[in-house]
C-alpha cells in the first residue's frame, strides 16, 4: 500500500488547509470585532450606571454583575475599600460629584479615545441644564477581550 499522495490529492488537501485558515481568521477577526470598543463602553456604562442612581439602586449592591461587566475587578475593590473605611466617601468615584442629574444617562460628549497598547483614554462631559457639566477623564483597561473602566478623574 503506498503513502503517496497523487498531485489531484496534494492540491485537494492544500485547498483544505487554505480554507480552515481562513475560516480560522474570519472567525478570529468577528469574535474581536464583536467586542464594543472604548467610546461604547464609556457610553453604555454611564446610561446604566445613572440609570441604576435614578431608580435609587446601588450599583455595588442590586447590579454587581452589571457593574463587573463594565468596570475593572482592582477599581471595584478599590472602590468598596474606600467606601468601607471609617472615613467613607464624600463623592461619587465615576462621577466626580456628590449629586448627579438624570440628564447625565443621555447627555454626554466623549472625546476620540487615545488607545495604547491594552489602556484608553477619553474626556468625557457629562450635560444637564439643571446642573451644569461635570468633566471627567476616563480610562479604560482591556481585560479578557474588553474594555473596562480602570479609573476616573475629574478634569
Amino acid at each position: 500500500m503506498s503513502h503517496t499522495l497523487s498531485l489531484a490529492g496534494l492540491r485537494a488537501l492544500r485547498l483544505l488547509v487554505v480554507c480552515i485558515l481562513s475560516l480560522g481568521g474570519t472567525l478570529l477577526m468577528s469574535a474581536q470585532s464583536e467586542a464594543p470598543g472604548p467610546e461604547k463602553v464609556i457610553r453604555d456604562f454611564y446610561a446604566w450606571y445613572v440609570s441604576q442612581l435614578v431608580a435609587e439602586k446601588d450599583p455595588f449592591k442590586a447590579g454587581r454583575a452589571e457593574l463587573k461587566r463594565y468596570a475593572t475587578d482592582r477599581l471595584i475593590r478599590q472602590i468598596e475599600k474606600e467606601r468601607n473605611s471609617p472615613d467613607g466617601v464624600s463623592s461619587d468615584y465615576f462621577l466626580n460629584a456628590q449629586d448627579f442629574d438624570k440628564e447625565w444617562a443621555k447627555n454626554l460628549t466623549i472625546s476620540h479615545p487615545v488607545a495604547k497598547n491594552d489602556q484608553a483614554t477619553a474626556n468625557v462631559e457629562l450635560k444637564s441644564a439643571a446642573m451644569g457639566s461635570q468633566k471627567l477623564r476616563v480610562t479604560l483597561a482591556r481585560d479578557k477581550g474588553s474594555w473596562k473602566v480602570d479609573k476616573v478623574a475629574g478634569l
